[in-house]
Formats: structure tokens, C-alpha cells, sequence
């Protein structure tokens, strides 16, 4: 009963694997499913974003520029370093936060490369073919073994987007989490100074 795995080839037509339609049926799901994966990773990252520009909106029609500066005017009063120390650390959560946006930014960018160049399923390769006719003519001549063989890159393909915009976001969620909390606490510096 141990059978030891191994990679199934175009040419095994053995009766112990899924035959050719079963493969493609398979394989179309995999790929609607990485391609689930992708949109959902780009909805949270929006809803994210436009949830921070909400806050930030809210935060700054309470807390003007001008009281900031009075903040570290009457901290620097009170003592140099501690005025120092409060810049820097005001600095700190600055930039952490916009490292964290720009990680939720770089997450709903568009990644065009890899796969097959004039792929007749892939919407750039498709756009590669350069006329309808070009892309109609590579569309109709795809045999079944073929259009397996694109469906399996595009997932390859689909799996690898997929990876770096959740890599991305999760590195993303973590700076901009802490630039946040850190900017709060910052901020709440500002309003228990007034």
C-alpha cells in the first residue's frame, strides 16, 4: 500500500491519475482560488488605507499643526532633552507609520511579470499577441495538454503574487500598527500638555 510519490508528467496516461479533463477542471479551481486570495489581500489593504486616512482626518481637524508645535515649544521650555527626546520619538512614529503605508501601497501594485510571454489565458500575454486575430488564431490552436500547461503556470504565477502582496501586508499591518499606537501616544502627550 506505501506507493512513494512522484511528480505526474504530460505524458504519464496511467488510470491511477485524474484524467486530462479532470486535471484542467482541478486546475481552473486552484487558480480561481489564488486569484480569491489576491483580491481579498487588495480589499483589506483598501479598507485599511482609507481607515487610516479617516483617523488621520478625524485626528487632525481636533488637533491643529500649530498646538503640536506649542506642544514641543512648552516641552523644550521644561527641558531640552525631554523636547528632544519627544521629536524624536513624534520623528519615530511618523516614520514608522509611513513605512507601513508604503508597504499597503506597494500591496495594490500591479506585478505583470513572469509566465508565459504570449499567454493565451493570462490578460498581458493576451494583449502581447498585438491584433484580435493574432490572439484568436494562438486561442483556437490550443490543444487540451496546452491549456493545462497554462492553466498550471498561471497558478504558479498567481501563488507567487499572492505570496509577496500578503508578505508585504502583513509587514505593512505591523509598522503601520505600531507607527500608529506610537503617533497616539504622541498625540496624547499633546493634549494632556494643553
Amino acid at each position: 500500500m506505501d506507493k512513494k510519490m512522484r511528480c505526474v508528467t504530460k505524458n504519464d496516461i496511467s488510470s491511477e491519475y485524474f484524467d486530462l479533463e479532470k486535471r484542467i477542471e482541478i486546475a481552473t479551481q486552484i487558480l480561481d482560488r489564488n486569484i480569491k486570495f489576491i483580491n481579498t489581500c487588495d480589499n483589506k489593504t483598501s479598507i485599511i488605507l482609507a481607515s487610516i486616512g479617516v483617523l488621520f482626518t478625524i485626528i487632525f481637524t481636533n488637533i491643529k499643526f500649530s498646538t503640536i508645535l506649542n506642544c514641543i515649544y512648552q516641552i523644550c521650555l521644561k527641558s531640552i532633552l525631554l523636547g528632544i527626546a519627544y521629536i524624536i520619538f513624534l520623528a519615530g512614529s511618523v516614520i514608522v507609520l509611513i513605512i507601513g503605508l508604503g508597504y499597503f501601497v506597494s500591496v495594490l501594485h500591479a506585478r505583470l511579470k513572469g509566465g508565459n510571454e504570449k499567454s493565451p489565458i493570462f490578460f498581458s500575454g493576451i494583449y502581447k499577441h498585438g491584433t484580435y486575430n493574432k490572439y484568436r488564431q494562438a486561442f483556437v490552436t490550443l490543444n487540451k495538454h496546452e491549456y493545462l500547461d497554462e492553466l498550471i503556470d498561471q497558478i504558479f504565477v498567481n501563488a507567487k503574487i499572492a505570496q509577496i502582496k500578503y508578505t508585504k501586508y502583513n509587514k505593512g499591518l505591523k509598522f503601520a500598527v505600531i507607527g500608529f499606537v506610537l503617533f497616539m501616544f504622541s498625540m496624547s502627550i499633546v493634549a494632556c500638555n494643553n
